[in-house]
């Protein structure tokens, strides 16, 4: 056997694992959806900067979190599966759903109830800066 003989042997195994190996990791893969929605009060207002949480129910590595922008509007990439939804927001009870993800698309609004007391604008400051600050502690938990 000579040198060109080994060198094409060599080659042809390499591109056959490469292949192989290749074919193995998109049959694993999980593609993710786009999905989007909003958060909105009783009244139908939206509410702005809530967070919104996906907890994947069968395995936590797919949960993810966002928070509506000033429209009370969010986008997010999920795999699909079957998700509980938390949605907080300051002066508002917290709600949980929980909905089936399959494909990319809007998943509709989600309704949150006011609180029954109202709070001040100094109370307000105060539950603002536990907020992020809750959701910065998820947020690293998450990814770390």
């Amino acid at each position: 056997m000579n040198q060109t003989e080994i060198i094409n042997i060599f080659t042809k195994k390499t591109l056959g694992l490469t292949f192989v190996l290749s074919a193995a990791a998109l049959a694993f893969a999980q593609e993710k959806v786009g999905i989007s929605g909003s958060v909105v009060s009783k009244n139908n207002q939206p509410v702005p900067y809530a967070s919104v949480t996906f907890s994947n129910k069968a395995n936590k590595q797919f949960s993810d979190a966002t928070l509506t922008d000033e429209k009370g509007q969010y986008k997010l990439e999920l795999t699909p599966g079957q998700y509980d939804i938390t949605v907080e927001a300051i002066d508002y009870k917290k709600s949980v759903v929980t909905k089936q993800i399959t494909a990319a698309g809007n998943i509709g609004a989600l309704s949150i109830d006011p609180e029954s007391s109202a709070t001040n604008i100094k109370t307000g400051d105060i539950q603002g800066g536990c907020y992020y600050s809750a959701f910065y502690k998820t947020l690293q938990s998450r990814t770390g």
